[in-house]
């Protein structure tokens, strides 16, 4: 009895897993989308005018923002612009 509700588990679990690859497979390839030379270079734009500010004096909370910002733009730039 104990083999039989382990096995039903397993079964909706992998049809769970195929539900949820389904669904998300387009966002998986949207993420590693080539990004044009002109949205590369926006992007170190943004990121050198971050740098500036950071290298100016700030607040604790203009620095978790600036900082949450650059990781984001980073993250961005190595995904799509390589």
């Amino acid at each position: 009895m104990v083999a039989i509700s382990i096995q039903k588990v397993v079964d909706v679990t992998r049809r769970q897993m195929i539900g949820l690859l389904m669904v998300f497979s387009p966002a998986l390839n949207a993420r590693n989308e080539k990004y044009t030379q002109q949205q590369c270079d926006a992007i170190e734009k943004q990121m050198k005018s971050i740098q500036s500010r950071l290298r100016q004096g700030y607040t604790a909370k203009q620095g978790r923002k600036y900082k949450s910002r650059m990781r984001e733009l980073q993250l961005k730039r190595f995904r799509h612009c390589r």
